[in-house]
């Protein structure tokens, strides 16, 4: 990868406790505050998939606003946050992870923070590239889309194993700003 790649960890959060999922299930690693600690130092940053919060329940919050005193985060409900929710992360500093649906992006769109928000880009359509005007970061799974998005000045946050990401030549790997494993 390229030299300035930083490393995130996606986890799951639900109830003040961390899973990490393998080969489909989560399994169990413990406390939120004390496995990421743990795991700190060895990422830069943390990708938390908070399963309460896609049920609307801010429960992990207070988790949330400890590790951004040592760690950045992003927090992905699994949906498009509510207002009151973008602004309370915004206030902690984590970042927010955005799904591209118009009508709801348009809504936000007064609340949005570039520098602190990715927008999901699984697929290239007209509706996106409007979308993308918006977002400074994006976070994708497939590797075709990062020719596009880095001619259009996006950083790139790309989800995939070490395998997948050591598939992808070179010049492309560059491109990459976060590989989030």
């Amino acid at each position: 990868m390229g030299e300035k790649v930083i490393r995130f960890k996606l986890l799951y959060i639900r109830d003040k406790a961390v899973y990490q999922e393998k080969k489909g299930l989560l399994g169990y690693l413990g406390n939120a505050l004390k496995v990421i600690k743990e795991l700190s130092r060895e990422y830069q940053g943390f990708h938390l998939i908070d399963l309460n919060l896609k049920n609307r329940n801010m429960h992990n919050f207070n988790i949330f606003d400890e590790i951004t005193t040592f760690s950045y985060l992003q927090i992905d409900g699994k949906r498009n946050l509510e207002e009151h929710e973008i602004k309370r992360l915004y206030e902690i500093n984590a970042r927010v992870l955005f799904y591209p649906k118009e009508k709801e992006i348009k809504k936000l769109k007064g609340v949005i923070k570039k520098s602190f928000s990715l927008l999901y880009v699984n697929q290239l359509n007209k509706d996106n590239d409007d979308m993308l005007k918006l977002f400074k970061d994006v976070l994708i799974e497939k590797k075709e889309l990062i020719p596009y998005l880095e001619k259009n000045k996006k950083r790139i946050f790309f989800v995939s194993t070490k395998k997948k990401v050591e598939e992808i030549d070179e010049k492309t790997r560059k491109k990459i700003f976060c590989w989030i494993e």
